[in-house]
């Protein structure tokens, strides 16, 4: 059987090595790449190809392209191919095993490839260990400041996890996010517990801060060894301690960086939902799918909008929420919903690249108010 792996870089040539030992009558015959700079050239000794030489000379192969370019992107290529390739011919390498890397237990073609039809991944899983804050941000883009004080139990997180696994097993980024997450008391024991089903993705925690002089040892030589990296958002109450912060994290060797500026929120609703639900698929990442107990939703504000209905008696649309213990659920039918944008998308603007300045007030705390997020 003939390939083409695409892509020419890294993930493409380990690709193509991982096939050539374990398959059987494997030969890989070209790289395929939409980079115009690396057409034309050999890589291992095969040629790289344009996408059109491949539809046109090599539409009977096998092409295979590495998931770690992320969900949006493999769409598209697959959508590229599909005029000339037949869908049967075109095969995924799961980001968990390229993650993994040597570590990955390879040892048939079936270990490395799964068809487009039966692939799944989530590019970034947001997975919210709280739903309250030690700040009252007015106009939250979370509703944290108006959410009860709730968290994940570790041995609820590890069942949930467990779960969405057998119907998403392939995660590129996993972001601990709140609320607060380190308000909550077990955050070691949930990293551990997200980690025994995830190994390989990379992990964030998305924090205010205020709380990271406070951690202990334990806590932070856990992020350290799971090489969770610290994302801040500067909001003007920690900015004068961002200096200390950094300084304890670079001791305990503890990556960060800074998420956001915090300095600015855009109310994000609209009552007369007049956006374009369409708009957000042409963002360079339209999903950034929020989990808590068993629940999914592919953004953080359609996952919380009952809160801030139940606190201020408004009627934002709740869909697009679903419960991973769902009765006969399919990993594909749990992409297919999570690829739909939201009613709540007619609504809202949290997806629009707005300049925060311009379109945003500036960062107080106080007590909310219903019109704190209308815009």
């Amino acid at each position: 059987m003939k390939y083409i792996i695409w892509g020419c870089g890294v993930r493409g040539v380990w690709t193509k090595q991982q096939l050539e030992v374990v398959g059987k009558d494997v030969e890989v015959v070209a790289f395929a790449d939409n980079s115009l700079g690396k057409i034309g050239r050999k890589v291992e000794n095969i040629p790289v190809i344009s996408i059109w030489r491949l539809k046109k000379e090599y539409a009977d192969c096998r092409v295979v392209i590495p998931s770690t370019y992320g969900e949006k992107a493999v769409r598209e290529i697959v959508g590229q191919l599909l005029d000339t390739v037949e869908e049967e011919n075109i095969y995924i390498v799961p980001c968990s095993i390229i993650q993994a890397g040597n570590s990955a237990a390879i040892e048939s073609i079936n270990d490395i490839l799964v068809s487009f039809k039966e692939w799944t991944q989530i590019d970034y899983l947001g997975i919210k260990l709280v739903n309250h804050c030690n700040l009252n941000c007015i106009r939250c883009n979370n509703f944290s400041n108006i959410s009860p004080e709730d968290g994940y139990l570790a041995k609820e997180l590890e069942k949930d996890m467990e779960r969405l696994h057998a119907l998403i097993p392939n995660v590129l980024n996993v972001k601990l996010i709140g609320g607060e997450p380190l308000l909550n008391g077990e955050i070691e024991e949930c990293i551990y517990a997200v980690k025994k089903y995830y190994p390989y993705s990379r992990y964030y925690i998305v924090t205010n801060g205020l709380l990271l002089k406070c951690l202990g040892k334990d806590v932070l030589n856990c992020f350290k060894e799971n090489k969770v990296t610290v994302y801040m958002t500067l909001y003007p109450a920690l900015q004068n301690s961002v200096d200390e912060i950094a300084a304890i994290l670079l001791e305990n060797e503890v990556p960060f960086n800074i998420y956001r500026s915090g300095e600015y929120f855009i109310p994000i609703l609209n009552e007369e939902g007049g956006y374009n639900p369409e708009y957000i698929k042409n963002q360079p990442v339209d999903k950034c799918v929020s989990f808590y107990k068993g629940n999914i939703c592919r953004c953080p504000a359609g996952l919380n909008i009952d809160v801030y209905n139940k606190k201020f008696h408004k009627s934002f649309p709740v869909s697009g929420i679903t419960n991973i213990y769902q009765e006969n659920l399919t990993g594909q039918e749990l992409m297919e919903i999570l690829e739909k944008p939201l009613e709540l998308c007619r609504y809202c603007k949290e997806c629009y690249a707005l300049n925060e300045k311009d379109y945003g007030k500036k960062w107080e705390l106080g007590e909310a108010k219903w019109d704190d997020w209308i815009s």
